[in-house]
């Protein structure tokens, strides 16, 4: 794949909306570049609709507002401010348009029908209508607009009921509440399109440093330090996700198979604290007290209805403070009247209808409560698992004796980098040895290769395509891939081959007579098309190599 060599020069100006047009284009034809757009754009609470402005408007809004960092339609990076600044504007009078388009998308696109049909299609009808038919044509438009509306809630109901009932789930449904609690409390990268590994970490870099800028236009605490998240889900290409990775400004969370990783400058990552949403107390207090509203409403009902029938029977209807206040109460919860009460003065229909809003305010406090208190409860179970998972890591790395990472330098470069950053995560940076990274300028480089064999339980030799025509064993100079391996077989070290995508073990034959055993070592694969899963797996391998043969 061919780049253009001005894609690492960053752009002075934002893009011009063609520009926007041909990233959109650029994205899309990208492996995940349609996940990555669904994950930005989402759906909307209402509707099926999106939740944000199309793409090309999305990235033209955010290159006006200061969020788009753009290097060229092939390279670029789209910042998503913190949950509570979703309307965060820094530019101009046309910035702030276009950003408030983009925040209020969603009810644009869901309330624009209405509005459309109120006021033009219902004035069109008017005139065209004859007056005998305005009754039925009313009613038609009003159909139209309630089933519209209706059509709307029910995948809002359905996304409640979705989240009440998957709060009873396991550790899934948690840690993507923690990351959503995450997300909304830190700036991330809503979008990174970037096609050549070799870009991700120049623009990681810049786009922290628009971060650092833009950060200090929120009105947040002094105490409130803001982290750069990004979604593994939001980079739209499997080079991208590698590079991403294997860039030494990103560090992944440990414990998380969901991809999150925290931007920062190399050497300086800060883990997020765990953070819980406080409980949701006012719809507490709103749901005790909407039942107290009939109490208010029963003494005026019953004094109207007492007052009507002084001269006449009071028979069937609610003429005393009891009576009123059964009635109002079978309003709010059946809707109907309850038996033979059946008031006549206009006051009393009055409170009878809003006793009706009260039940229906009364039912959706109940769901809105118990969505939050679920949610609530949610984060606070993913709060403690990170903490549990911190600790657990800590007591593993105290625990795990080391590992060696055995290989050869070329092209497969970012995939051993990313192997050796996977399992610094999780065991610790001192626990791998990774020559270029745990040799110090000046130290004899033989001595410290025999030290940290010496030292490691496990040894993982990465096989890449051509690595046995690599092999030089009848070379004068120690080829030391083979030596490795060689001394980690004879000590006893568990050895584990790694094979690459396209790899594959050499026959016992073919191999030198000191390393042929480790053909006879299980073997495990990096596969382009489920690297990270297969990784994870290769890590949680590692560790329980290392405890066996501790």
């Amino acid at each position: 794949m061919r780049h253009d060599a001005t894609v690492t020069r960053p752009a002075t100006a934002p893009p011009t909306w063609q520009q926007c047009r041909v990233a959109a284009e650029s994205l899309r034809a990208t492996e995940y570049g349609r996940t990555a757009v669904d994950t930005a754009r989402g759906r909307a609470p209402f509707g099926f609709h999106r939740g944000r402005s199309p793409l090309t408007m999305m990235l033209y809004a955010a290159g006006l507002n200061g969020r788009l960092v753009w290097h060229s339609p092939h390279c670029f990076a789209v910042l998503d401010p913190p949950a509570d600044e979703r309307t965060f504007v820094s530019g101009g009078p046309r910035a702030q348009r276009m950003t408030r388009m983009d925040a209020w998308w969603d009810r644009a696109v869901h309330y624009g029908p209405v509005v459309l049909i109120f006021f033009v299609l219902a004035p069109v009808v008017g005139i065209a209508v004859p007056r005998q038919y305005h009754p039925v044509a009313v009613g038609v438009l009003a159909i139209l607009v309630t089933v519209y509306l209706g059509a709307g809630v029910i995948p809002l109901l359905a996304r409640y009921l979705r989240a009440f009932f998957r709060s009873f789930e396991g550790r899934t449904t948690v840690q993507e509440e923690f990351t959503s609690n995450l997300l909304g409390r830190h700036w991330s990268v809503l979008l990174c399109h970037v096609r050549d590994p070799r870009y991700a970490e120049p623009l990681l870099a810049e786009t922290l440093g628009r971060v650092a800028v833009l950060d200090t236009r929120l009105p947040r605490a002094e105490d409130d330090d803001s982290l750069l998240l990004c979604r593994e889900a939001a980079i739209t290409s499997a080079a991208g996700r590698h590079g991403v990775a294997a860039a030494d400004n990103t560090t992944r969370l440990p414990g998380r198979r969901d991809g999150m990783f925290v931007v920062h400058e190399p050497g300086r990552y800060r883990t997020p604290d765990p953070v819980v949403a406080k409980p949701p107390a006012g719809s507490t207090l709103l749901l005790l007290a909407t039942p107290l509203l009939p109490l208010l409403m029963a003494q005026p009902v019953a004094e109207a209805e007492a007052a009507a029938c002084a001269e006449t029977s009071c028979d069937g209807r609610p003429d005393s403070f009891r009576e009123a206040l059964w009635w109002l109460v079978g309003r709010a919860l059946l809707f109907g009247d309850l038996g033979d009460t059946a008031p006549v003065t206009t006051t009393a229909n009055f409170f009878g209808f809003l006793g009706t809003l009260v039940g229906v305010a009364w039912i959706a406090l109940v769901v809105s409560a118990s969505v939050r208190y679920t949610r609530y409860r949610r984060q606070a179970i993913a709060a403690g698992l990170e903490t549990y998972e911190a600790t657990m890591t800590e007591a593993a790395r105290a625990a795990f004796g080391g590992v060696f990472v055995n290989y050869r330098r070329g092209s497969h470069n970012v995939a051993v980098a990313s192997i050796r950053r996977e399992l610094g995560a999780r065991f610790g940076v001192d626990k791998v040895f990774f020559d270029i990274a745990s040799m110090l300028a000046g130290t004899r480089y033989p001595d410290e290769l025999r030290s940290g064999l010496r030292d490691a339980r496990v040894l993982v030799a990465v096989i890449h395509a051509t690595w046995e025509a690599d092999l030089r064993p009848n070379t004068p100079n120690l080829d030391w891939v083979q030596y490795e391996i060689e001394v980690a077989l004879s000590t006893g070290k568990v050895v584990i081959p790694v094979l690459l995508d396209g790899a594959e073990l050499p026959r016992w034959e073919d191999l030198p007579a000191p390393i042929r055993d480790l053909v006879r070592r299980q073997a495990r694969r990096l596969r382009w098309d489920s690297f990270d899963d297969d990784l994870h797996a290769l890590v949680v391998e590692v560790e329980r190599a290392a405890k066996r043969s501790g």
